[in-house]
Order: C-alpha cells, then sequence, then structure tokens
C-alpha cells in the first residue's frame, strides 16, 4: 500500500510530465530553437529602393490582390541598391510570382538583377520569395540529391533581408544564367523551357486566338529561351528549341532530345522527393548541352508539401509526358525503374542525411531565425521511399504493358 505522500507526489509527477508533453513546443524546442537560431551563419541582405519606385512597387502589389490576377505589367523593374557583406551593388528588382501567395506577405517576393556583371552568392539573377514558398527543406533535399547526382539544380538558401528597414527572413534561389552551368563545370548553352504565359493568360495567345482545354495549351505555346548573360550562338539556340518542340510534338525518339540518363535520375528524385509540381510542363527547364547536343532537366521548383501517394505516370496533370512518347521509349524507362530502385532503400537515405548533417543542422538554425516552431522530423522521405517499394513491381508491370503500346 503507498503512502499519501508517495501517491501524491506520484500524481504530482504524472501532472508535470502531461504539462510538459502538452506544451513540450513552448516549453522545450520553443527555447531550444531559440537557442540555436542566436549561433546561425545568415547572410544578411539589404535593399534600398527610392521612394517613387518603391510606391510604385506597392502600387503594382497592391492591384494583384484587389484583382486577385497577376498580370505580365505587375512585373516592372525598378532601380534599388542591395548590400552584401560590406559590398554594395546597382541592381533592378520587381515583384515575382504567379500565385496570390507571393504578394501577400510584407515584404513581397522580388526578383533581382545585379547590374554591370556583379554577383550575390554566386549569381546575377536570383529571387528572393517569402519563406512559405516552395516548402524550403523539403525543397531544399530536392535540389541537394539532384546535385550529388551532378543535374542542374538552383543554389537556394534562407537570408535575412531588409527592404526600406523592413526586415524579414526569406528564402533565397537562383534564376537560370551562366552561373548555374559554370557551376556544374557545363559548356555554356541555352536554357530553355515552354512558356507558360498562355497557361496563366488562361489561354489567350493574343487577341485572335485563345485555346480551350490544356492539351491545346501545352502543344501551342511558343518555346521561351531565358536571357542566359553569356554570347551563345545563334544556331545552337535555334537547334535547343527545335529538340524540345520535337519532343513536344513526338517527332524524336526520346534519346535523340534528352540525356536519358539525366532525364531518367531527374525523374527518380522526383519521385522520391514527391516533387510532381515541378514535373508540370509548364514548370520544366532545360538546358542543351551544346557537346552532347542532347537536353538535360534542370531541378526547379519541386514544392512538395505531401507523402507520396502516387507516381508520376498515374498523376493527371503530367499526363503531357505520355502525349510526348516519354513511356514508350524502352531506354527511358529501364533507367527510369532502376534509379528508382536504388535510391528508395532506406540505406540510401541513411547516407544522405550522415552525409549532409552539418549542412543541415546549419539551415535549420537560419530557420529557426523565421520560424522557431520550424518541424526537423525528415521522415516524410523514408514514407516516401517505403511506399515506392510497396508499390514499385506494380509499376513496373504497368510500364512494361505502356511499352508495348
Amino acid at each position: 500500500m503507498l503512502s499519501k505522500r508517495l501517491r501524491i507526489w506520484i500524481v504530482g509527477v504524472l501532472f508535470l510530465a502531461s504539462v510538459i508533453y502538452l506544451f513540450r513546443q513552448d516549453l522545450i524546442f520553443k527555447p531550444y530553437h531559440y537557442y540555436r537560431s542566436l549561433s546561425a551563419n545568415i547572410e544578411k541582405i539589404t535593399l534600398e529602393i527610392p521612394i517613387d519606385d518603391f510606391l510604385y512597387i506597392d502600387s503594382l502589389r497592391n492591384d494583384v490582390l484587389k484583382t486577385q490576377i497577376v498580370k505580365a505589367s505587375h512585373k516592372s523593374f525598378v532601380k534599388a541598391v542591395l548590400t552584401i557583406d560590406d559590398k554594395i551593388l546597382d541592381v533592378k528588382i520587381r515583384l515575382k510570382g504567379d500565385q496570390l501567395d507571393h504578394y501577400q506577405t510584407n515584404p513581397p517576393s522580388y526578383r533581382v538583377r545585379t547590374l554591370k556583371n556583379k554577383t550575390v552568392l554566386g549569381t546575377n539573377k536570383f529571387s528572393l520569395q517569402y519563406f512559405g514558398a516552395r516548402n524550403f527543406m523539403p525543397e531544399w533535399i530536392f535540389h541537394k540529391i539532384l546535385e550529388q547526382h551532378d543535374i542542374l539544380s538552383l543554389h537556394t538558401d534562407v537570408v535575412e533581408l531588409n527592404v526600406n528597414q523592413n526586415k524579414t527572413v526569406c528564402t533565397f534561389e537562383e534564376h537560370f544564367t551562366h552561373h548555374l552551368t559554370d557551376r556544374f563545370k557545363r559548356p555554356r548553352g541555352p536554357i530553355i523551357c515552354i512558356s507558360e504565359d498562355v497557361l496563366w493568360n488562361n489561354g489567350v495567345l493574343n487577341d485572335s486566338v485563345k485555346y480551350e482545354t490544356p492539351k491545346e495549351i501545352y502543344f501551342n505555346s511558343p518555346i521561351k529561351e531565358f536571357n542566359y548573360y553569356a554570347v551563345l550562338d545563334s544556331n545552337v539556340r535555334a537547334s535547343a528549341k527545335a529538340l524540345l518542340n520535337d519532343f513536344r510534338n513526338n517527332k524524336r525518339e526520346i534519346s535523340e532530345v534528352f540525356d536519358i540518363e539525366r532525364l531518367a535520375i531527374h525523374m527518380a528524385i522526383s519521385e522520391l522527393t514527391n516533387t510532381h509540381h515541378g514535373l508540370n510542363w509548364h514548370n520544366r527547364r532545360f538546358y542543351y548541352n551544346p557537346s552532347s547536343r542532347r537536353l538535360e532537366p534542370i531541378g526547379f521548383d519541386g514544392s512538395s508539401w505531401h507523402t507520396k501517394s502516387d507516381f508520376a505516370y498515374d498523376t493527371p496533370s503530367l499526363n503531357y509526358l505520355k502525349w510526348s512518347g516519354l513511356y514508350v521509349n524502352k531506354q527511358f524507362i529501364d533507367a527510369y525503374l532502376g534509379h528508382l530502385e536504388r535510391i528508395s532503400k532506406e540505406s540510401y537515405l541513411d547516407d544522405f542525411f550522415r552525409q549532409n548533417s552539418i549542412e543541415i543542422y546549419e539551415l535549420e538554425n537560419r530557420i529557426y531565425k523565421k520560424n522557431l516552431f520550424h518541424s526537423s522530423d525528415y521522415q516524410y522521405i523514408y514514407r516516401n521511399a517505403q511506399w515506392i517499394r510497396e508499390n514499385i513491381n506494380d509499376y513496373k508491370s504497368r510500364l512494361l504493358i505502356s511499352l508495348k503500346g
């Protein structure tokens, strides 16, 4: 029989343990994360925008919020001065984003371009995005895995931004320039995509042409070339666009258009990280390698928010991959499935997190400066991998059927 004092003591301990468990975010995690944020090694970027230009950009932002529509006219550049690490640079900035969430924060998301060939964090064109964009850590993991497989992927980071004395923590994302391909030691070549302008303009190409269906929009949107900021041969640029157009119209073998191995790895990593959003045709970006005369995929806008529940083949928004003949190419299917099996092993993910633990820890410290309740639980990607292992045999069978037509 327990004494009265002991019973009171046990009840007290259980009550205290319950309180700590229920309020663990405030009592344990928040103080711990705050402590870690104090040691964060975070880049500080200051933007000074002349008041008239600032008010002009703000009026454009307010118009987006009022009309709930983003137009090309909302993305006008103005001049500003950027300071980083005691370097003072002349830049041009504009509002950035096709969705309203980029405009609802203060400050909003910006696209920045430096003048006089100066660079910021290794590039001369980049985005400073509100922190909720892309779901940062899963996005960073997506890009890091691509990078470790020598697949072109964007440099992303967490930075402290001060816009006309308005401070925030946001994400940094490089844009598509020669600095990207130089970093991966590729020969200089154009970066292209199928323009998303017609899509965001609800199918309207011009005053006399409007496409009604997603398929029509896909097949009729023009090929866009990004401003590479390095001199490129006009014939090389034309070859790049012709390849992408031939892929879209199923006029060439996939192996004649793409670096098959890199395309297969990119697709497999997109499955593992559940970044199907980045596989939508309007989010795809490609680099044309003038040495191989093939297109290489570039990781972009994965925006993974959910645990995996389907493969790319079964995702309705990715039907264009079937229209364009990707799933009837045996060389691609074999490589894609092989890489999917390899990277979905639990040991592969264990190695990845072990190799990158220091960088992940430092990134989390920067994130805690913005969000003390950020979760550092990366079990989502292990669950993705497990889902792939459990479903890949059936997936293989269905893809083999698609090969037979």
